[in-house]
C-alpha cells in the first residue's frame, strides 16, 4: 500500500484547529498520509507541510450558478494534469463537482474511485435535488468501492435515491472519538446551559431547537440555548435570527460561530444537555464528544446514533420536528 498513491477531493484542508467535520477530515488524512501518498484537492487549504501529502487548492468562486461548473472543470483539469501520479480517486464530501470529477476520471482516465458515504442531502429541492440525486446515483453506481459510517447510512441514502447499492462494493467504518481531548472536566455550572454543534443548514434542523425555548422557559426562566457552528446556509441563517425574536426568546438563544475543534471540550463540560435533532446525519462527532463528556444528549435517531443509542439508557432519541416532546426532555433532565 505504501506505494499507493490517492487523489482525494474534499471541501477544507485547514488544520485540527478547525471546527468539527474539518478538523476531523484533517487529522484522518495525516493518519492516512503515513500508510499512502496523497494529493488533497481543496477550496480552502493550509499552509502546513506535511510529509506523503501535496496540496492543490481547487477553483474559487462566489457565482452560486457557476460554481459547480467551474469547480468541476477545475478539479477534472487537476485529475488530468496529475494522472501519471496517483492510482486511486476518493471523494470524501457529496459535493456534485467533486462526483461528477470522480465519475469522469473513472470512465475517462480509468482510476478507480471511492466514494465515502455521509449521508443523504435531503435538504434539496426542485432542480438541484433532481442534478443531486442523478449525479450521486451515477456516481454510486460507477464507483469501485464506497465506505460509510453505519447500516441506517446505507438504509437512508437507498430510501433517499430509490436505489439498491450493491452490498459487495459497501465497507462500513466506524468512527470514534479522542477521549484525550474529549472527556469531562470537573466545571461549576451553574447555567442552565444547552449546547448544540453543528454546522448551519437546514438537515440540522436547528429551528427545532429554537421553537422549543419558550416552552421551556415557562418552567425554567434561566436556560440558555448555545448553537456553534459554522453558517453553512445564509438565507436559513436569516429565517433562524428572524425566529428567535419572534418567539420573544433572545435573551435565551446565542449563536456562537465556529469554534476550533480543540477548543470545543469546555464547551460540551459547561453545558447540562447536548441537543441535535437532525433531519439526516451520517456520524455525529458533537454527539459522541459530548457523551465522551458524561453529557447527557437528546438527539434524532438517524446515522450512527440510531445504532449506538439505546433511548433512555446512553441517551434520548426523538422524532425531528416536535418541539413540545423536546421541550418536555429537556425539562426532565
Amino acid at each position: 500500500m505504501s506505494n499507493l498513491s490517492t487523489l482525494v477531493f474534499n471541501g477544507q484542508f485547514t488544520g485540527t484547529n478547525t471546527p468539527v467535520l474539518s478538523s476531523r477530515i484533517y487529522e484522518e488524512y495525516v493518519s492516512l498520509s503515513k500508510k499512502t501518498k496523497l494529493i488533497v484537492v481543496a477550496n480552502e487549504i493550509s499552509s502546513e507541510e506535511i510529509e506523503n501529502i501535496s496540496v492543490i487548492q481547487s477553483c474559487r468562486t462566489s457565482l452560486p450558478i457557476n460554481k459547480i461548473l467551474l469547480r468541476a472543470l477545475s478539479c477534472f483539469f487537476i485529475a488530468v494534469n496529475q494522472r501519471k501520479k496517483y492510482d486511486l480517486v476518493f471523494i470524501r464530501v457529496l459535493d456534485l463537482s467533486y462526483l461528477t470529477v470522480g465519475i469522469l476520471a473513472k470512465k475517462i482516465l480509468k482510476k478507480k474511485l471511492i466514494v465515502w458515504l455521509s449521508n443523504s442531502e435531503v435538504s434539496q429541492t426542485g432542480i438541484r435535488k433532481k442534478i443531486y440525486k442523478f449525479i450521486v446515483k451515477t456516481a454510486l453506481s460507477t464507483a469501485n468501492a464506497i465506505a460509510t459510517t453505519s447500516n441506517q447510512v446505507i438504509k437512508d441514502v437507498e430510501s433517499f435515491f430509490e436505489i439498491e447499492l450493491d452490498k459487495k462494493k459497501v465497507t462500513i467504518i466506524k468512527q470514534g472519538i479522542n477521549l484525550t481531548r474529549f472527556k469531562p472536566e470537573n466545571i461549576q455550572n451553574q447555567e442552565n446551559l444547552l449546547l448544540c454543534v453543528a454546522r448551519i443548514q437546514k438537515t440540522k434542523g436547528i429551528e427545532n431547537l429554537i421553537k422549543a425555548i419558550p416552552l421551556v422557559i415557562k418552567k425554567i426562566p434561566n436556560v440558555k440555548l448555545k448553537i456553534v457552528g459554522k453558517v453553512n446556509d445564509t438565507n436559513y441563517f436569516n429565517d433562524l435570527k428572524k425566529l428567535v425574536p419572534k418567539l420573544n426568546c433572545e435573551k435565551n438563544v446565542e449563536f456562537v460561530g465556529p469554534i476550533p475543534h480543540d477548543q470545543l471540550n469546555h464547551f460540551y463540560n459547561s453545558s447540562k444537555i447536548f441537543l441535535l435533532t437532525s433531519r439526516g446525519e451520517g456520524h455525529s462527532n458533537s454527539t459522541f464528544e459530548a457523551m465522551a463528556c458524561g453529557k447527557p444528549v437528546v438527539v434524532s435517531p438517524s446515522g450512527t446514533a440510531s445504532e449506538l443509542i439505546e433511548d433512555g439508557i446512553n441517551g434520548i432519541l426523538i422524532t425531528p420536528g416536535d418541539p413540545i416532546t423536546l421541550s418536555k426532555k429537556i425539562e426532565f433532565f
